[in-house]
């Protein structure tokens, strides 16, 4: 037994005990079946948990693989219902997005990034989506969201707040979401792998937590339509505060 839980921390990156890692993978489940339930909130979630345990200049980059292996499958388990806004201009503006945050992200303190995970997160939760960002055009909104993906990763209520007016049709919203987070996602892999970021390390755990992530997304759907989000809403503002808090604390205390 000793040897077999030693087998199975040899697979995970340096600090990330066993237990930690075994929670990741089911919280991974939880996440995509919450997003896909919902669209929006897995994704944040995740990013909550991970800032509690992955070194801080890891965070983003490791959301960002484990939220496209969700968006991916999620979009494709929602494909029936066709996206109703063209993607190609999403796609290119946050593609310059993603360059300009990228350039500026490697000379920002790794403590200031994790605060302004947990900052990020809280304005989430609490403070909702400023109006304006609904009226904004795909483009402009595309490259907004592009640097902001660099980071805090989590940028998905963003990029819901431009869709709302845009695709009313829960399906369909949270298909063509899906296509455009993982766009995103994409984008913000490239740079941090031109950066530099070493995503060996994580890969073993990363494959079992894109394949709970499809689980959920499959969970998730068949949930939809007769999902109830009230007492789900609560607990998820409650337990994305204490992991904000959290990360505020040990960025700045």
């Amino acid at each position: 037994m000793v040897e077999i839980v030693a087998s199975i921390e040899a697979l995970l990156p340096a600090g990330i005990g066993i237990w930690w890692g075994l929670f990741f993978i089911f919280f991974s489940m939880i996440s995509s079946a919450i997003s896909a339930t919902t669209s929006i909130g897995g994704g944040t979630m995740m990013l909550a948990i991970f800032s509690i345990m992955l070194p801080q200049t890891a965070v983003v980059p490791v959301h960002g693989i484990t939220q496209l292996g969700s968006n991916l499958g999620r979009f494709w388990l929602m494909r029936e219902y066709k996206p109703d806004v063209s993607l190609w201009v999403f796609s290119l503006s946050t593609m310059f997005g993603v360059i300009v945050g990228g350039m500026v992200v490697q000379y920002v303190p790794p403590n200031l990034i994790l605060g302004g995970l947990g900052v990020f997160i809280l304005w989430s939760v609490w403070g909702g989506t400023p109006r304006l960002v609904r009226h904004v055009g795909m483009g402009a909104g595309g490259f907004v969201t592009g640097i902001c993906t660099m980071f805090v990763s989590a940028t998905g209520p963003l990029v819901g707040a431009l869709l709302r007016e845009k695709v009313p049709e829960r399906q369909a919203f949270i298909a063509v979401h899906s296509g455009l987070m993982s766009i995103q996602h994409v984008l913000k892999l490239v740079v941090f792998g031109i950066l530099g970021f070493d995503f060996l390390p994580y890969i073993p755990l990363l494959v079992l937590m894109l394949a709970t992530g499809f689980l959920g997304s499959f969970i998730g759907k068949k949930m939809l339509m007769g999902f109830s989000d009230v007492f789900f809403g609560k607990l998820i503002k409650v337990m994305l505060s204490l992991a904000a808090l959290r990360a505020i604390w040990v960025a700045f205390v």
